[in-house]
């Protein structure tokens, strides 16, 4: 990026005028910029450091640190102190004070790495649950109808070939990451990029999706989810909803005509077809069901695209599919969930619209799809009861996979599961609740506390549960290891145990430590320790 670029950046977001930019007497003309940094812990020599307001840490602190250790400016929304200008003068870094740093970080960002996203026609795929699953079936159908598609989401990343594990923890990276990645994308040639678009990302505090335009969009569903961020539902929803509102045209990719896709069968579908009718034509937003999830919503058209007869057995689905006045029958995926015909469905969808061809012609692609890694992942060690893992952790999650789970259960289902802290905490009871209403043992441990108290969060989800039921056992072990342990040895012939809220992660964070965890890992070394073989 120029400095001319950079002087645009901050002209645009500085509380002071152009004529202020050299603060404290410096010329941003004067400075040598080797890079853009939004992590103290990262700095190198000539780097523009962006100082941000965290949830835990506020950077303005680190900004005397930052300057000894050679950043050529300092972007800021806070006042500085004098001593803290002294020093700048002293080791002559610029300092520019805006209104939204990470406002600023994300043009400066795009900007850097040469604006990718416009070279690219952006998909985007937002929802409280099935947002992983629908990326990556989207990324598939494209792949094997010869598009050059790359994708991100919270389980992995594509930039066009392999699937690498996504070791950010972040559905929707910061500015930095994300174009950094988009840029790689541009530069492998890739036409199309599928990415999950989180409520965080498209929140206007977090600014993280703000330079990008999507040419085709879907909504998945929407439940209660990450309110300790949002405030409120409806925030949560409207977050939600700028996906849809910065769907756009894009001539230089060959996409004029924008798309929304949305899952008729949510109680918020109405909503969010307004909302895309704000600035699309009917013609352009599309409707997909399915027969497990269907709502009385006579203001909003047919579904375009609608999955009937639906059978799961324990390693695949299958289906039939109208569109329009046609059926295909016989239609399968081979892995279990019925719950991941929805996810098809809008992949199908958003495909056939990015290849702008009919959904008929890529049925033939799902027999060959593949699941999302920690998604309903069966443990198989000749144990004589069924063993899953699950990455279920909203209360929507739960109100889709536990019925399911219960249907093809022979015998007790134990539940193993617990709820991040520092998170949502209006969903612990609704996830009590709901494990009370269909397994038959439970036991609460911990997800990720972070630095909420462990038994406090587990006490919250034992409440929840209690309103269900007076009597259903309650094992509350926090040490998730120790739960496991629990879980398996006293399950039963003909059992189901399913493990919860962990899925694909690679790490458990207790305090302020990450540390290393892989569920399907600790599953089976206890089983092997029970004497269980592959």
């Amino acid at each position: 990026m120029s400095r001319e670029n950079l002087k645009y950046v901050l002209g645009h977001y500085a509380n002071c005028s152009e004529s202020n930019f050299g603060l404290h007497g410096l010329d941003l003309d004067k400075i040598s910029i080797t890079g853009l940094c939004a992590d103290s812990r990262k700095i190198r020599t000539g780097n523009v450091f962006f100082a941000i307001v965290g949830d835990h840490h506020d950077s303005h602190l680190q900004i005397p640190e930052m300057v000894k250790a050679g950043a050529s400016a300092i972007v800021h929304e806070l006042e500085l102190a004098p001593e803290t200008i002294a020093l700048c003068l002293h080791h002559r870094t610029c300092c520019v004070r805006v209104k939204h740093t990470r406002e600023a970080l994300s043009y400066a960002a795009s900007q850097w790495f040469g604006r990718p996203q416009d070279e690219l026609v952006m998909v985007g795929v937002t929802g409280t649950d099935g947002k992983s699953s629908t990326v990556f079936f989207t990324w598939q159908l494209l792949i094997k109808a010869g598009i050059k598609a790359g994708f991100f989401s919270t389980v992995a990343i594509s930039y066009g070939g392999n699937v690498l594990d996504n070791d950010l923890r972040q559905s929707t990276p910061e500015p930095l990451e994300l174009f950094s990645i988009l840029a790689r994308m541009r530069d492998e040639q890739l036409s199309h990029v599928v990415m999950e678009s989180t409520s965080h990302g498209l929140s206007e505090k977090t600014a993280r999706l703000q330079e990008i335009a999507f040419q085709a969009a879907a909504f998945t569903n929407l439940s209660h989810e990450h309110l300790e961020f949002h405030g409120t539902y409806e925030n949560y929803r409207n977050d939600k909803g700028n996906l849809f509102r910065k769907l756009q045209a894009n001539l230089a990719c060959n996409f004029p005509s924008p798309k929304a896709v949305i899952n008729r069968g949510d109680s918020q579908a109405e909503w969010f077809y307004q909302t895309s009718s704000d600035h699309l034509q009917a013609q352009n937003i599309l409707l997909y069901e399915s027969e497990l999830n269907l709502t009385k919503q006579p203001t909003l058209p047919d579904a375009y695209l609608r999955a009937i007869n639906i059978v799961q057995s324990p390693d695949a689905v299958q289906f039939d599919l109208c569109i329009g006045q046609s059926t295909i029958k016989n239609c399968s995926i081979g892995f279990p969930g019925a719950f991941n015909v929805e996810n098809v469905c809008a992949a199908l969808v958003l495909a056939s619209q990015c290849l702008n061809c009919s959904v008929s012609n890529l049925v033939k692609f799902l027999p060959s799809l593949v699941g999302v890694k920690g998604r309903l992942v069966p443990v198989k060690l000749g144990q004589p009861y069924t063993v899953l893992i699950d990455y279920a952790h909203t209360p929507g999650s739960f109100a889709k996979i536990l019925p399911q789970i219960a249907a093809v259960c022979k015998n007790r289902l134990i539940i193993v599961f617990g709820s991040a802290g520092e998170r949502d905490k209006e969903k612990r009871p609704m996830l009590g609740s709901l494990a009370a209403q269909y397994g038959q043992v439970l036991v609460l441990t911990n997800e990720d506390p972070r630095l909420e108290d462990e038994l406090a969060i587990i006490d919250q989800i034992k409440a929840g549960a209690r309103l269900f039921s007076k009597d259903i056992p309650i094992e509350c072990i926090p040490n998730r290891r120790l739960a496991i342990e629990k879980a398996l040895g006293i399950a039963q012939v003909g059992d189901t145990v399913a493990f919860l809220g962990k899925g694909h992660e690679r790490s458990i964070v207790v305090g302020d430590r990450k540390m290393p965890w892989d569920e399907e890992t600790q599953v089976r070394e206890v089983l092997l320790s029970m004497g269980f073989k592959n």
